[in-house]
């Protein structure tokens, strides 16, 4: 009897690794693809199962730890975090145009230029998704209809807009807007 694959799979407890070599090619970030961009890295980075961190689940493990004796000695985990964050740094980094990545040069770990990226775009993804549902809160249809109006019109770029922060968890809206 043939064994099955996933009998052959073995699970252990040691830090998820991260394969840059494996990955997409990820369209640089912007002043203006932050959604995109953030929508494309989660997938990215989740499908590698590292995301933990660039979101501080995985947090920094301490460079050193108590042996036996009492004396502080290397911890060899630590070495294994730092090289799969500095991996992930790396990756982030590539993927951001020389304005952004000047500011965030100085973060020291992928969780940090993470999280100074979505502070500094989200409030303007937020901004723009408000915008959006102005824009459509006032809309007018004309003589088409609304599935021409919404697939082929004017507004449609509107809707893939906002479609588009909705869906980067940017923001939850909780107001509904209807065409009048």
């Amino acid at each position: 009897m043939a064994a099955s694959p996933r009998s052959s799979l073995t699970f252990d407890n040691t830090l998820p690794v991260f394969n840059p070599s494996s990955s997409i090619n990820i369209t640089k970030l912007t002043c203006t693809n932050f959604p995109n961009w953030k929508v494309t890295m989660l997938l990215c980075l989740k499908g590698q199962k590292v995301f933990g961190y660039v979101d501080g689940a995985i947090k920094m493990l301490a460079k050193k730890i108590p042996h036996s004796d009492g004396t502080m000695q290397p911890n060899p985990t630590f070495d294994i975090w730092e090289t799969q964050d500095n991996l992930l740094l790396s990756y982030i980094n590539a993927s951001l145009t020389d304005d952004i990545l000047m500011q965030v040069a100085q973060c020291p770990t992928s969780h940090a230029v993470w999280t100074s990226l979505h502070t500094t775009f989200a409030t303007q993804s937020k901004a723009k998704a408000i915008q959006i549902h102005s824009q459509l809160a006032i809309a007018r249809k004309a003589t088409q209809s609304v599935t021409e109006y919404f697939l082929y019109g004017k507004k449609s770029s509107l809707m893939n807009l906002l479609w588009q922060v909705r869906h980067s968890n940017v923001m939850k809206l909780s107001h509904t807007y209807s065409l009048v």
